[in-house]
C-alpha cells in the first residue's frame, strides 16, 4: 500500500533555527521528527525567492533563467516537469493549503481541493491551524494523498497577535515557530505516522534582526505629536521617509555589532545586490515516518532539488525524465557512497521595491561558496572558505583569484545545461499580475 505524504514547507525557516547550537526556539515536535527520522543539516536551496525555490523543489531542476529580466510574472507550476504530475499519474490525490500569492503564480493548478487558499489576514494564530488540522481529520482527502502545507508565519513581517507586538523581530520569529510546532504536534497525533511519509523543509531562509526597529514611543504627548505630523505629510512621501528612518535606525544598531554576519541581519533579502549567504540558502530538511529508520543527522551537503527524487525512490516509482539535477538521497540514508555535487544558485528579480535589482548566480560546494552578479563575472564577487569561516565573514575574492577562476569554470560547466533544461514558461494575465502584486505588497516586496 502506498503511503500518504505530508509535505510541510515553512517559508523563510533557516536551517540554524531548526537544529544546532544557534537554535533558539523551543520546538519539541520538530525535534521529535528529527529524532525519529533523518535530518539533513547541509541542505542548500537554489534561490533566494519563493517562486523559483518552490519550482526548483517540485521539478528537481536548478532554477536556470529565473534571474533574467522579465516583462511579466511567470507561473511556477509546469505540468510537464513537476513531480506532482508523476505522483498523480501513480495514483496519488494532491491537496494543499497555501498563501493566495502562490496560487496567483499558478501553484493551485495540480491540487484537487477548492479550499486551498488563505489571505494575509489568516495565519497560524487565527484559524489557519484549525483549517490544516481539519483537513487531516475530516476524511475528505482520497488516499493515497499528498498534502502540501505552506506556512507563511515566519515570513516578514512575521505577524503576531497584538499582545506580542513589542517583541523584536527575532523574538517574533521564534514565537511563531513555536506556535507552528504546536500545530505540527497536533498533526502528528492525527495522522497514521507509520503509513505517512512526513517531509519538512523550507524554500529559503532570511535575515533576522535581533532588534525591533519600529517606533515604540510610550509618551502619549510625543506619540500624538508624531501622529499629527505624519498626517500632514503627503502619503506618497511617507514610504520614503519610513525607509530612511529605518536605514538610520539600522545603522545605529549596527554600531553595537562587530562581525559582518551580525551586521547583515539588517539586510533585506530582495535588496538591490543579491547575496547567497547561508542565512538565505541553508534550509532544514527532515524525512520521517513511513518505513524510515532513525539515523544521526547527516552533515553532507545536498540540495532541495534532491527531495522528490528521494520520494520516488522511497515509493519505488520510476523516474520518467533524465533532465533533472536532483538525485535520490536513499544511498546516503543507507550509509552508502554518495558524492556531493556543486549546488547551483540563481536569484530571481521578480518585481520588488528595488528599481534595478542585480541578481546573483553562484555555486556552493561542501568546502567553498562562490557567487557574483548574474550578468557580470567581475561584479559583486564573493568567495568564502566554509570550513574555516562558516559564518562567511571574510570574502577571499581578491586574495584567491586562482580559486575564483576554478569556481567560475565549475559554474559555467553547470550552466551549460541551461538550454537543454529550459522550458517555455507560461506568463500571467494582466488580471493575474494585478492580483499577485496586491498580495506581494502586503508581504513587503513592492
Amino acid at each position: 500500500m502506498k503511503p500518504n505524504i505530508l509535505f510541510l514547507l515553512l517559508d523563510s525557516l533557516r536551517g540554524d533555527k531548526c537544529y544546532g547550537e544557534r537554535k533558539s526556539a523551543i520546538t519539541p515536535n520538530i525535534d521529535k521528527l528529527i529524532k525519529n527520522g533523518i535530518y539533513f543539516s547541509q541542505t542548500i536551496g537554489s534561490s533566494d525567492y519563493t517562486g523559483p525555490a518552490i519550482q526548483s523543489i517540485f521539478t528537481a531542476r536548478f532554477p536556470f533563467g529565473c534571474g533574467k529580466s522579465k516583462e511579466s510574472y511567470y507561473k511556477i507550476y509546469s505540468k510537464s516537469t513537476s513531480y506532482l504530475t508523476l505522483l498523480k499519474d501513480n495514483g496519488y490525490h494532491a491537496y494543499a493549503i497555501m498563501h493566495s500569492s502562490l496560487g496567483d503564480q499558478g501553484l493551485y493548478e495540480p491540487f484537487e481541493n477548492t479550499d486551498l487558499s488563505h489571505k494575509e489576514s489568516e495565519n497560524i494564530h487565527n484559524g489557519l491551524g484549525e483549517r490544516i488540522l481539519s483537513k487531516l481529520k475530516d476524511n475528505s482527502m482520497l488516499g493515497p494523498w499528498f498534502y502540501y502545507v505552506h506556512f507563511m508565519d515566519l515570513h516578514k513581517p512575521c505577524i503576531v497577535p497584538e499582545k506580542f507586538q513589542n517583541l523584536s523581530e527575532s523574538e517574533r520569529y521564534d514565537h511563531n515557530l513555536e506556535v507552528i510546532d504546536e500545530w505540527i504536534g497536533k498533526m502528528m497525533d492525527t495522522i497514521d505516522f507509520e503509513n505517512t511519509l512526513v517531509i519538512l523543509t523550507a524554500d529559503h531562509g532570511d535575515y533576522i534582526s535581533m532588534f525591533d526597529v519600529r517606533d515604540k514611543e510610550k509618551n502619549p504627548l510625543i506619540k500624538n505629536a508624531k501622529s499629527i505630523a505624519k498626517s500632514l505629510i503627503p502619503k506618497k512621501v511617507l514610504p520614503t521617509i519610513h525607509e530612511k528612518k529605518k536605514e538610520i535606525t539600522n545603522k545605529m544598531h549596527q554600531r553595537k555589532l562587530q562581525t559582518p554576519h551580525e551586521k547583515r541581519m539588517f539586510t533585506t533579502r530582495p535588496m538591490g545586490k543579491r547575496f547567497f549567504f547561508d542565512d538565505v540558502v541553508n534550509v532544514p530538511l527532515i524525512f520521517s515516518g513511513y518505513t524510515l529508520k532513525p539515523t544521526k543527522p547527516i552533515n553532507q551537503q545536498i540540495g532541495s532539488i534532491d527531495i522528490f527524487p528521494t520520494v520516488l525512490d522511497l515509493l519505488t516509482i520510476p523516474e520518467n525524465s533524465s533532465k533533472v539535477n536532483g538525485r535520490s538521497l536513499l544511498p546516503l540514508i543507507k550509509n552508502e557512497k554518495f558524492n556531493s555535487i556543486p549546488i547551483y544558485m540563481e536569484s530571481s528579480i521578480t518585481k520588488t521595491q528595488t528599481i534595478n535589482p542585480q541578481p546573483a548566480v553562484g555555486i556552493r560546494t561542501p568546502e567553498y561558496k562562490y557567487f557574483r552578479q548574474l550578468d557580470n563575472a567581475d561584479e559583486n564577487v564573493h568567495l568564502y572558505d566554509l570550513q574555516k569561516d562558516p559564518f562567511e565573514d571574510f570574502n577571499l575574492a581578491s586574495e584567491r583569484p586562482d580559486l575564483i577562476k576554478n569556481f567560475e569554470n565549475i559554474l559555467q560547466d553547470v550552466r551549460k545545461d541551461i538550454d537543454s533544461f529550459s522550458e517555455e514558461t507560461e506568463t500571467l494575465s494582466k488580471k493575474e499580475e494585478e492580483e499577485l502584486e496586491a498580495e506581494l505588497k502586503k508581504l513587503g516586496y513592492i
